[in-house]
């Protein structure tokens, strides 16, 4: 095997993991805040894709505008679904919120055809797709943006939860919501931030593959199961787990097309999951207990 092909293909790799880090995150940010295995994580990133694209067709060249405002929309449509069909379910138990988060993924995707059609569309990449050397190779530039923010924005993200007082209450509610409520915390809002912050994130992921993958509506799922792999291989909660997660799905994914036949490259993804959980059950970064925390 070429040694420049190989060190091309982790690259890719590596940016591919990134997304699926960035996914990761966004899903155990809410897992630990609110005990809610969100199952329609990727399609936030779907649908945060597509309200991108209305605003470029809108606004045609104003890439960065339409990435935050695709953010903040499916951030505060999160925030609303956890505050209308999430939060009657607390009590109910895990069960009942991890079904109505499948209902919402197909609700998701249904709406998207209803308003955007079936049809497969083409966001434009702002990072141009003409190939650069660096360092003697030659790689797309996406892909070293894809990589660096996704290690920037996780710094970031970490540095909010471990450093700043709202991240702080989250952890609190992350440990035991009653006793942080008793603290004068109020959880309902932490749940609401909590589900506002992971769609921001997860929209983001999809704003950012949406121009490499093109848009469909069941582009949420081919985003969002990478990420719950990611999350649980790195161990859920943990957010350096998750970014590490994300890279080494996304290299195993990348190399194992070069090594056997890319039709069965999916399974290899699947089988080193499964040896991960096996030899250690929480993921590389887990945390013993069930309670963890976010950072």
């Amino acid at each position: 095997m070429n040694s420049t092909i190989l060190v091309q293909t982790i690259l890719s790799g590596l940016a591919a993991g990134g997304l699926y880090a960035l996914v990761a995150i966004s899903f155990g940010i809410v897992y630990r805040t609110t005990r809610v295995f969100n199952f329609a994580q990727g399609d936030f990133g779907a649908l945060g894709a597509y309200v991108a694209f209305s605003v470029l067709a809108a606004l045609p060249g104003h890439y960065w505008l339409a990435l935050v405002i695709g953010c903040l929309a499916v951030g505060i449509f999160a925030a609303a679904v956890e505050f209308v069909a999430i939060r009657p379910l607390y009590r109910l138990g895990e069960l009942y919120t991890f079904i109505t988060t499948i209902g919402l993924s197909f609700a998701i995707q249904s709406g998207i055809q209803q308003i955007w059609g079936p049809f497969v569309r083409v966001m434009p990449n702002p990072f141009g797709d003409r190939a650069v050397k660096v360092l003697g190779l030659r790689v797309v530039p996406d892909k070293i943006w894809i990589f660096s923010i996704a290690i920037l924005l996780t710094g970031v993200l970490f540095v909010f939860l471990a450093k700043t007082k709202y991240g702080t209450a989250m952890r609190a509610c992350a440990q035991d919501s009653r006793v942080a409520n008793l603290l004068g915390i109020k959880v309902g809002r932490m749940f609401s931030g909590a589900f506002f912050l992971s769609g921001m994130v997860g929209a983001f992921a999809g704003i950012l593959i949406a121009p490499i993958t093109y848009l469909q509506p069941t582009m949420g799922l081919q985003l969002g199961v990478p990420g719950y792999i990611a999350a649980l291989l790195g161990g859920l909660g943990s957010m350096p787990g998750a970014l590490i997660g994300g890279f080494i799905l996304g290299i195993v994914q990348a190399v194992s097309v070069l090594v056997i036949d890319p039709r069965y490259s999916p399974i290899v993804t699947y089988v080193v999951f499964v040896i991960v959980l096996l030899v250690r059950a929480r993921g590389l970064f887990g945390e013993e207990t069930v309670q963890g925390r976010l950072v």
